[in-house]
């Protein structure tokens, strides 16, 4: 497996995740350059490395994005991994209080 926690230009899955502090949702979008993905996983994990989120993307052809509702997490930092077809992908981001 190869972790990746910036995607280069020249990888062949993009990801991007906004508004970075959040306070009550995070778009994650994935941007396929050539190949359709399949069984892609969406985890979130806290700070004490607790999965608290998990979303089964399927397939994608071309790219995806969704929309995901913080408003029951608590305030602090936390890790989005995409796993996609043997490729890994993390990034931090925070979750602000209101």
């Amino acid at each position: 497996m190869k972790i990746i926690v910036r995607a280069p230009e020249d990888e062949p899955v993009r990801v991007h995740m906004y508004p970075n502090p959040a306070t009550d949702h995070i778009r994650v979008e994935l941007k396929n350059k050539s190949q359709e993905l399949k069984n892609v996983r969406i985890f979130i994990f806290n700070s004490h490395g607790q999965i608290v989120k998990m979303i089964r993307v399927g397939d994608t052809s071309g790219g995806w994005y969704q929309d995901i509702q913080l408003t029951t997490f608590a305030s602090g930092s936390y890790f989005l991994k995409v796993d996609a077809d043997g490729l890994r992908y993390v990034k931090m981001f925070i979750k602000a209080g209101h």
